[in-house]
């Protein structure tokens, strides 16, 4: 993922976390709000201390990261989206992990169904 690919300002987190629509599952809590310039998305992956120890949080954002890699060029472009690994997430195999996200995204129209 390109660096200016990732969402980073405390601003834009901000706005996300204000103004942006909410989508949760088993394991996975994503908030998206559209851009301003409909270019690429930007996104960020989140884990806070409950989930573990930073193996632990580095290993759920890891796999969500390439979830999202693996699935970027199907997923509707001028969305800033926050990731946020839930506890569940902990223990879990990629496909899990995969499934999780995915369905939050189908879930939030961010993504077409038919995968």
């Amino acid at each position: 993922m390109k660096r200016n690919s990732s969402l980073s300002s405390p601003t834009d987190f901000q706005r996300v976390f204000q103004s942006g629509q909410v989508i949760s599952n088993k394991y996975v809590v994503l908030r998206y709000c559209s851009r301003e310039e409909p270019a690429d998305n930007r996104v960020a992956f989140v884990a806070g201390k409950k989930l573990g120890s930073a193996v632990v949080r580095n290993r759920a954002k890891r796999l969500l990261r390439e979830v999202y890699r693996k699935h970027r060029d199907k997923i509707t472009p001028g969305y800033d989206i926050v990731v946020i690994a839930r506890y569940s997430l902990k223990d879990r195999t990629y496909w899990e992990a995969e499934k999780g996200l995915l369905n939050a995204l189908i879930a939030g129209g961010l993504i077409k169904k038919s995968i």
